[in-house]
């Protein structure tokens, strides 16, 4: 089952980095929540494939990240796979350049996304996905 979890993960990461937000969507279940963190604009929680791909797409009119998003470190346990993320890009309107480093807890079930809980950073995620580096 983790290789499967894995899989389904990496489909997400790749879609996103991708700016597909249709194909990453598609690997959510239909009750799947995403849970923000603060340091992200808009809503704290997305609920169902739909809304969590109308966040994504917010996030896209702010800022240009795409292909700069670089994943680090991955760990799976069980149905929880816990991944890092570096983001670079600029503020679409303003040019400004934007960093963003970020942990997301994913917790899958019959292979597909059931949650994911975004930290800001990837120590956080690993103690609130009760793992540890």
């Amino acid at each position: 089952m983790s290789r499967e979890n894995l899989d389904t993960v990496g489909r997400v990461l790749d879609a996103f980095r991708d700016l597909d937000y249709d194909r990453a969507a598609a690997e959510f279940a239909a009750d799947a929540e995403w849970h923000n963190t603060d340091s992200f604009p808009g809503q704290r929680v997305c609920c169902g494939p739909d809304e969590i791909k109308a966040f994504w797409e917010s996030l896209s009119d702010v800022f240009a990240l795409g292909a700069n998003a670089e994943v680090g470190q991955i760990v799976e346990h069980g149905d929880i796979v816990v991944t890092e993320t570096h983001s670079r890009g600029r503020g679409k309107a303003s040019g400004a350049p934007v960093e963003a480093r970020w942990g997301t807890v994913f917790e899958l079930r019959d292979g597909k996304v059931v949650r994911a809980q975004i930290f800001g950073d990837y120590r956080r995620a690993l103690r609130a996905a009760g793992l540890t580096e």
